[in-house]
């Protein structure tokens, strides 16, 4: 009964968030040139990190995030261009999302 309740909550959650998760956020603009030396040096130093740990990300995970993070593609859009579900393609853009955010901590 519990783990019925709880496999019926985690659908709903994922329905809610199928609905309402926007995947357009803006990346931060670089630093201006006339900002502090070590404030640039850190923000190329995160550019890397931010950039290897796309680079380490399944392939189809990283193209998934590449199509709707760079080229502005809609999630439905790039996810029938690579054959696979929505569903599916969201989870690959979460999981981007998550790395992205762990590497920065």
């Amino acid at each position: 009964m519990i783990a019925t309740n709880l496999a019926r909550d985690r659908v709903r959650r994922r329905n809610t968030e199928a609905k309402y998760l926007e995947f357009k956020e803006e990346l931060p603009d670089a630093p201006s040139p006339e900002a502090p030396p070590g404030e640039a040096s850190e923000e190329r130093e995160r550019s890397q990190l931010l950039i290897a740990t796309i680079d380490s990300l399944p392939p189809r995970c990283r193209k998934v995030f590449v199509l709707v993070m760079r080229e502005n593609m809609p999630v439905k859009e790039a996810a029938a261009r690579l054959g696979i579900s929505d569903s599916m393609a969201r989870r690959h853009i979460r999981l981007a999302f998550r790395r992205c955010r762990e590497a920065a901590l």
